[in-house]
Order: structure tokens, then sequence, then C-alpha cells
């Protein structure tokens, strides 16, 4: 997959990136005295009004300085920028929200293909008529997936659920807990066969489609690095 990054001053763009970034994987550093001090966050809250955002940080020595610079990376989307801090009350910050931020992106949206042996699973999300009172969650095998859709290997015993199946949505990929599920629509089931580990395999090969957009970080995240 060819990867580069870019620099974006899209309000929007930034502020779902920020909304989307998992804290417990994103952090803080500052050089202090010739030394990098980095901290783990404990929590972010946004205040868009304000063009604001607090971060409360895990550990706080109070020893950085406001009147300095400071540097965040948003966790999984591997989001860069350099910040000013407003005020610092104990372990909570106050900071700008960054004019521009520097993110991963795919240079093409090619359709990325993984063998059985990979791995490669997500969580689907299935809401039935059978099951109205509460949701059924199917953990399925990933094939191939795009920013358009995915394709999962479906056992004949969980076939009918999806065919029949109200709404079906992607809440989990791989490692990631998606913060909104997506949305997604049956667009075929095809018979197939295939050898796994000296044995022959017959099971349903399922193709959906996407109805909302999949962030491109979990993708990129998901396919190089789960």
């Amino acid at each position: 997959m060819d990867i580069k990054f870019r620099e974006t001053n899209n309000s929007k763009d930034i502020l779902g990136l920020m909304k989307n970034a998992p804290v417990t994987k994103s952090i803080l550093w500052q050089t202090v005295d010739g030394k990098r001090v980095v901290y783990a966050f404990e929590d972010l809250v946004i205040f868009e009004p304000l063009r604001t955002f607090d971060i409360t940080l895990k550990n706080y020595n109070d020893d950085l300085l406001i009147s300095e610079i400071i540097y965040i990376k948003l966790g999984r989307s591997e989001t860069l920028f350099k910040a000013s801090v407003i005020n610092i009350d104990h372990n909570k910050l106050s900071i700008f929200i960054p004019e521009t931020v520097k993110t991963i992106e795919f240079r093409e949206t090619p359709r990325v293909k993984f063998r059985p042996r990979d791995e490669k699973y997500l969580i689907l999300q299935i809401e039935s008529e059978l099951m109205l009172s509460a949701n059924q969650n199917l953990k399925l095998k990933v094939t191939d997936i795009s920013e358009a859709g995915v394709c999962v290997l479906v056992g004949d015993n969980n076939i009918s659920i999806l065919e029949n199946a109200l709404m079906v949505s992607l809440v989990e990929l791989g490692t990631l807990e998606l913060l909104v599920p997506i949305r997604m629509s049956l667009r075929y089931t095809q018979r197939i066969r295939f050898r796994s580990e000296g044995k022959e395999v017959v099971t349903n090969r399922v193709g959906f489609k996407f109805e909302g957009e999949i962030s491109r970080s979990d993708l990129v995240y998901f396919t190089r690095k789960y």
C-alpha cells in the first residue's frame, strides 16, 4: 500500500481527527532544559465554539512550561501538530485547536486483499426481526477491504442471519473499536472453495458496501499493523 503524509488546515477535518483519536494512544511532549518530557493522555475534551480543547495528563509532574510550544501526536492516525498552551491547572491543560496538522493518508485507495492465514477479523453488529430487543455480534474473517466496502467469510450457520438482517453495522476493525458504527449494505453472497493448511474449505464470501465513511487512519492501521 502506497501511503503518504499530508497537511491539512481544514477545520472540519482537524476536528474529525481529534474526535476520533483514541485517548489512551495519544501523547504530548515538550523540550524542557534540553530534555524531551513526554506524557500520555488520560482524557481529551473539545470545546468547538471556543476553538480550544482540554487534555488531562497521566502522572503529571508539574514540569511543562506554559510559555513554550508543545507537540501532540494523536493515536492511530499518526496526526502531529504543535500548539500553544492557554492554561495549566494541576494535570489539565487548556490548548488552542491547531490551524494546521500533519496526518497520514492513502496516496490511492486500492482494495487490499488478505489470505485466510493472515487472520484479519472484524466484528459486525446485526439487528434482526428475531432479536429486536438485543443486537447480535458476529466476528468474521476479512478477505479484502477498501474505503468503499469489505468482503468477509461467513459460515453456513450465519449466512441466513446476514441475509435477513434489518441492519448491519461495522463496530470493530481488528483491535479497533469504532467510535461511531458504520452502517453497511449487503451486495452479494458467493459460494467458494479454497485450501487452507492442506484442507479444502467450503464457505461463503459476502460483500458489503459501506454506507458511511470509514476513517482512512483506521483503515491504514488495520491493513498495516493489526
